[in-house]
């Protein structure tokens, strides 16, 4: 195996125990056995898209291991009451092992008749008037099966659609994507999403908070997406700064996260917040990032970065707004952390991955923006003459800034490698073991 710099974790394995759920209908769903509308765990349905028509606020609905493709293959579920989805469970839903064999996997298929470009899953609860409580526990979200590559080869994503091969454009919508109401809560843990390729304004974990909504983000694995891994965001913007929702990201592990392309000036952070947030960030891994490993570009002044190991970014640790700053210096000159913000580190993260993407990896070109522009030089002629004599910008010689390789695709065997235990025992994700309890509670 090829060793980049990280962290070589050892892999552990269980069943997880089966959660309590206190209220509403409990649905369930196998790719193996499901068959009708009855959602029974007797007569399980065969994928999510069947129940969301009749699911309702506080509804339940297990998930057995497998590949969910959604309906019509479209590759996308959009829920619109709050409720709880499960993955990770075994046949008869007994127990669950969602990272190892009993992977709930959601999916798509590019060329689809139906394909869909929305997030793969979505939770679009904005509107509602009752607060509700949002649940995202042990789901695996894997858009590789979603994206086009150049020549199928899986080395380069093509974010255009080409209707002579039936290929449609690879999607720019986030893995999990959660919507709250006001009041509401939502909490993401457990889960994997990769492969995706959202631009640099979403996020592979794109997360809405409402007024006085609460988020939780934890334990979960973000591997290879464009965009920023997890984003925090507000539809709150109150003028007084009462109301604003807050978020708690920790102990998840988010590495390689790109631009949008070779020579964007966007995306390629692994924690990512808007400006009307409260966020609190611990215990947390970073690393590999085209840009920052925490982007604080959009001002947030309710941020607290505690305990957290910030891995290898190519610009730096940290952004405020224009200024980079490194982890050492991070805690004392940032000027909208808190002052609870403390215990970071910097430190080499060793990983076993596959040679080949390794290689890939390696092989990529990354393009500063503003240096290859400058080196572009005008175009003698008349075109220039004349966009000079009309006060336009003249024309330069053709820039070519490309990669034969972005965001090539990562298998789930090697994804889960790089989270299925702590960072030194102490940062990052874990293989899941949620206990008795209810996720989420």
């Amino acid at each position: 195996m090829v060793h980049l710099r990280s962290f070589a974790l050892v892999a552990c394995a269980f069943a997880v125990s089966a959660p309590l759920f206190a209220q509403g209908t409990t649905y369930y769903v196998s790719d193996a056995r499901g068959k009708g509308k009855k959602g029974t765990k007797e007569e399980p349905v065969s994928d999510l898209s069947i129940l969301i028509p009749m699911l309702k606020n506080g509804d339940t609905v297990l998930v057995a291991g497998g590949v969910y493709l959604g309906r019509g293959d479209c590759g996308s579920d959009k829920i619109p009451v709050t409720c709880s989805i499960i993955g990770g469970w075994n046949e008869e839903f007994t127990a669950r092992d969602p990272w190892g064999a009993c992977r709930s996997v959601f999916a798509g298929d590019n060329k689809a008749k139906n394909w869909n470009f929305n997030a793969r899953l979505w939770f679009d609860c904005r509107g509602q008037k009752e607060p509700g409580k949002i649940v995202i526990d042990g789901i695996v979200v894997d858009n590789g099966p979603r994206n086009y590559y150049q020549k199928d080869a899986g080395t380069k994503i093509v974010r255009k659609a080409n209707m002579a091969t039936g290929n449609n454009a690879t999607p720019e919508s986030p893995g999990i994507f959660v919507d709250t109401p006001k009041g509401g809560t939502a909490t993401i843990t457990n889960c994997v999403v990769m492969n995706t390729a959202p631009t640099g304004g979403t996020g592979a974990i794109y997360a809405f908070g409402h007024e006085n909504s609460t988020l939780t983000i934890a334990n979960n694995l973000v591997v290879n997406n464009t965009g920023n891994g997890i984003n925090c965001c507000s539809c709150w913007h109150p003028k007084d700064g009462k109301g604003l929702p807050k978020f708690t990201v920790a102990e998840n592990t988010v590495l390689f996260s790109w631009k949008y392309d070779p020579i964007a000036t966007h995306g390629g952070s692994s924690l990512k917040m808007d400006g009307d947030t409260v966020v609190t960030a611990t215990g947390n891994a970073f690393g590999f990032n085209d840009y920052y490993d925490v982007d604080n570009v959009k001002q947030s002044k309710g941020l607290t970065l505690k305990d957290n190991l910030l891995g290898p970014a190519l610009v730096g640790e940290y952004n405020e707004f224009n200024t980079v700053l490194a982890a050492a210096k991070m805690e004392e000159e940032a000027q909208l952390l808190s002052a609870e913000s403390t215990g970071n580190v910097t430190g080499k993260i060793e990983l076993e991955l596959d040679p080949m993407w390794a290689t890939n990896f390696a092989a990529r070109q990354v393009i500063d923006r503003a240096k290859a522009e400058a080196d572009v030089k005008e175009k003698d002629g008349w075109q220039n003459d004349l966009r000079g004599m009309l006060g336009l910008n003249k024309v330069g010689t053709d820039l070519k800034a490309d990669s034969d390789v972005w965001l090539h695709r990562m298998a789930i065997d090697d994804a889960l490698k790089t989270g299925m235990a702590k960072v030194q025992g102490k940062y990052g994700c874990q293989n899941p073991n949620t206990g008795a309890a209810a996720p989420g509670k």
